[in-house]
């Protein structure tokens, strides 16, 4: 039993593995995008040695279309929260760029109760505002 069971997954792995990724072409390294209707020329760079490299779109509550523009052809994948889209871009007809788009989560807003966003200053006699500093180590300085 256990031996059928080992068997179905490794076809099941390989089936899985030979499905074929979309390819576009490129001669040019520099990738213009196009996110929901907004186009940024030259907002992406191929490189072959990261495998994959991520393009990520900020998380919405809608599907947004991403479109990716070479030199020689163009990809669209209407983008949505829950999955991950993979495809290749074949540069200079030799280098293979597996690229990955996928939806990120925005950094953690940090709260106030954690750090006051405020700078320590005191206001001297002369009424000017002085700015005890220390820079690596040294001696406090007056910073007027």
């Amino acid at each position: 039993m256990k031996i059928i069971l080992l068997c179905v997954c490794v076809v099941l792995v390989c089936k899985l593995d030979g499905q074929d990724m979309p390819l576009i072409h490129a001669n040019s390294g520099s990738v213009d995008v196009e996110e929901d209707g907004i186009f940024l020329k030259g907002i992406w760079n191929l490189s072959p040695a990261v495998r994959p490299d991520v393009y990520g779109i900020m998380r919405s509550n809608k599907t947004k279309r991403v479109t990716f523009f070479t030199d020689m052809d163009s990809i669209s994948f209407m983008v949505s929260a829950s999955s991950v889209y993979d495809f290749i871009i074949l540069l200079n007809e030799r280098d293979s760029c597996y690229t990955r788009i996928m939806i990120i989560d925005p950094l953690p807003v940090r709260s106030d109760a954690e750090m006051p966003e405020t700078i320590a200053f005191e206001l001297g006699e002369d009424n000017f505002i002085h700015l005890p500093v220390s820079v690596n180590g040294s001696q406090p300085l007056d910073f007027i």
